[in-house]
């Protein structure tokens, strides 16, 4: 039978552990790798968001001092307001559209490698699955491989047993046809000496006959044993298999719905303690602006002045530190994708290198298989011309018996015809039993065989089921946690443009009420 090329070496039970073991370790090392780099992408994205943050907020106090100086600088120099307002304008204005284009570049860039992160790690962990899938698949075919193997090599003993027993009960026939043939020819006394030689013939194809029913009996029984400890060993890999493969993606699936429920809260927290903080600061900064404009009205502008030209000068400084942040992000995230890939790369390799040699090994227990075919068939060989030597001799001795009682069968020629009968009665019966107990044996092998491909195969579907289960609902939970994500985002943005819009009328407001305070 061809010998088809395996994954894994091959014993008489099945697949050894050992190569098995190994490679689901280092399926489940690539998928704990996968989710490692995806956790650290995930505290980049955070410190990213951090940092954003705080620019923002940076941003907004640059606003407030730029406001409170065009402010001071309306209510002290009233005929140059218009002049100085727009320069101040036109620079917070420019201030505002870079501050908001390096949060935006910043803000997709980070999007951008999370969401390249999770594909990364989807990947993986689809990969995982799918090898799991191929060594269950090549698992089942194997076992039906050995399953079969198993039922032909019983089927071959089988028939050799029953064709041995045909064989000793037509020589049988022969021997006892010729007896009687001679007896007929040439009769002489001696009644007691062919009747004893007559038992013993009878007897010792009883014992022939006998001998080879129990050998047949006993290769079907331990044939059949094999096949139940077999289909018993298969069920239980199988099991174990589901069961890991079940637990795997149970626990899979709820790290990644933990991880993005905790990434959520995180954001969550954070941005709202960052309104309430650009809240309390806005209402903090507008009160003192208010008091300290109308106390101290007289010694404003060259304080005002040196107020601008700080903001002008931290909104440069924040703007380079900003793109030296993006620019470091950029260069952590270009690290991130090189490691992963690496590591992509090398866990391929050694899958490789794992197939390779197994499959060398696979190669190396196939010529082994064969050796021992070669010297079974060799064995064999020698056995059956062992035996045809013996029975040769045999059947010459019982020549010379049988030409020495020639002449001692001359009255019991009746009775000789008769007790052949008998012998082939028995034989015949003896025939009976063997193909009754050959029958109930292939029924129980049969039986005993389907039963456990089905139970197998029963085991296998409701894995199945329950992992694509499992990652149907892990699929859509993440995909309600990004989705509630994304509003929450939404929602901050809006609160965001509030407070900015709520900022700008009370600058309106102050505004309004320091010019006519500073014309009176």
């Amino acid at each position: 039978m061809t010998q088809e090329t395996t994954p894994f070496p091959l014993t008489f039970r099945g697949y050894e552990r050992e190569p098995v073991d190994a490679a689901l370790q280092t399926l489940r090392e690539q998928v704990a790798r996968g989710e490692h780099q995806l956790n650290e992408a995930r505290s980049r994205i955070a410190k990213l968001d951090q940092r954003i943050l705080h620019a923002e907020g940076e941003i907004a106090q640059s606003r407030l001092a730029a406001a409170e100086a065009q402010a001071r600088i309306a209510e002290i120099d009233q005929p140059s307001y218009a002049g100085l307002g727009a320069r101040v304008e036109v620079l917070l204005r420019s201030a505002e559209e870079q501050s908001a284009t390096l949060i935006s570049t910043a803000v997709k860039q980070a999007e951008a490698a999370r969401n390249e992160a999770e594909a990364e790690s989807t990947k993986l962990l689809a990969d995982a699955h799918q090898r799991s899938d191929q060594m269950l698949s090549e698992a089942r075919r194997q076992s039906s491989q050995i399953v079969e193997s198993a039922k032909q090599e019983s089927q071959t003993r089988l028939e050799a047993a029953e064709l041995a027993a045909t064989e000793a009960r037509e020589a049988a026939a022969r021997d006892a046809e010729r007896v009687r043939l001679e007896a007929d020819a040439t009769a002489v006394a001696d009644r007691s000496s062919l009747e004893a030689e007559i038992a013993s013939k009878r007897a010792q194809a009883n014992a022939e006959v006998t001998s080879i029913l129990e050998e047949a009996k006993g290769e079907a029984a331990d044939l059949l044993t094999a096949a139940h400890a077999e289909a018993a060993e298969l069920r239980d890999t199988s099991q174990r298999e589901a069961a890991d493969l079940v637990t795997s993606a149970r626990t899979e699936a709820q790290g990644i719905v933990d991880a993005a429920r905790q990434e959520a809260d995180q954001l969550r927290i954070q941005a709202a303690g960052a309104a309430k903080s650009d809240r309390d600061n806005a209402r903090t900064a507008a009160e003192e602006q208010l008091a300290s404009a109308r106390a101290h009205a007289d010694s404003l502008r060259a304080e005002a002045q040196s107020a601008l030209d700080q903001a002008n000068e931290n909104a440069a400084i924040i703007r380079g530190q900003a793109q030296a942040e993006l620019a470091v992000a950029q260069a952590e995230a270009a690290d991130a994708r090189t490691a992963a890939q690496s590591e992509l790369d090398k866990a391929r390799s050694d899958a490789a290198d794992l197939l390779a040699t197994a499959r060398e090994r696979l190669e190396d227990a196939r010529k082994q298989a064969e050796e021992m075919h070669s010297a079974a068939r060799r064995q064999r060989s020698e056995a059956e011309l062992a035996v045809a030597k013996e029975r040769d001799e045999t059947l010459a001795a019982i020549r010379d018996e049988a030409e020495a009682a020639r002449q001692r069968v001359g009255d019991l020629v009746q009775k000789s015809s008769a007790q052949a009968a008998e012998a082939e009665a028995r034989a015949a019966a003896a025939l009976e039993q063997y193909e009754k107990v050959q029958a109930d044996v292939a029924h129980l092998r049969s039986s005993a065989l389907a039963e456990a491909e089905q139970r197998s195969e029963g085991i296998l579907d409701a894995a199945r089921a329950d992992a694509e289960r499992i990652r149907t609902e892990a699929a859509e939970r993440a995909a309600e946690e990004l989705t509630s994500i994304r509003a929450e985002v939404d929602s901050l943005r809006d609160e965001r443009d509030a407070i900015s819009g709520h900022l700008k009328d009370l600058r309106t407001l102050l505004k309004s009420t320091i010019a006519p305070e500073v014309a009176e």
